[in-house]
């Protein structure tokens, strides 16, 4: 059974492989590689491996195999240094298809069971492969919504890798809350990171003065 990250990778292959022959034909390659150089996920022995493919097709291509060794963290920095380098358009059609569908686990079960009904104010979902981090997390960001009435979750037993997740809203689906609450909590985590980045990359810079 192929674990999350193989899965991420599996369909990153996929977008990337499907999407080639436009990336070739739409991509400023050289401002693109110089972006990501300036945020250190591609090195100088990196940018030396492009170069040496005079062909524009060859040297994107080679490209589009260092992103999917890297994985997802780089495919992000390309995405963003499109969008850095007036390419929304591609970026868009690459973003909508990166999303990962829902894979199973070793017991042949949803990361996420138990959804009674999409449409019921009242939910205890069973969140597969998680731990109080998510619950804490989740938890705080759902209770902010104006929606909701009562949100909690629980560890059912110590040895037991999952955690009952209850939401109770004033008359709005449960499903669409949690929904928002992941997509919100996934923001706060993206700004963090940046933030984090950001201040790495200062610091590096500091200490090369």
């Amino acid at each position: 059974m192929l674990n999350s990250k193989k899965m991420m990778d599996k369909h990153l292959k996929k977008v990337l492989q499907e999407n080639e022959d436009l990336i070739i034909e739409s991509i400023n390659f050289e401002a693109v590689i110089e972006c990501m150089l300036e945020t250190e996920i591609l090195s100088l022995e990196d940018q030396e491996e492009l170069e040496q493919n005079d062909d524009k097709a060859n040297k994107v291509k080679k490209f589009l195999r260092m992103i999917e060794r890297k994985g997802s963290k780089c495919f992000e920095y390309f995405l963003d240094a499109l969008v850095r380098t007036d390419n929304t358009a591609l970026e868009n059609v690459l973003r909508k298809n990166e999303k990962v569908p829902s894979f199973p686990f070793g017991n042949e079960s949803n990361k996420i069971s138990n959804i009674e009904n999409v449409e019921s104010s009242c939910q205890t979902f069973i969140m597969h492969n998680e731990d109080h981090t998510l619950g804490n997390a989740l938890r705080y960001v759902v209770m902010k919504n104006p929606k909701v009435e009562f949100c909690g979750y629980g560890v059912p037993h110590p040895f037991d890798n999952k955690i009952n997740f209850r939401i109770q809203t004033k008359g709005d689906s449960a499903v669409q809350v949690l929904a928002e609450g992941f997509s919100n909590l996934n923001s706060l985590c993206k700004i963090v990171l940046d933030k984090f980045e950001d201040s790495v990359q200062k610091y590096k810079r500091s200490q090369a003065e």
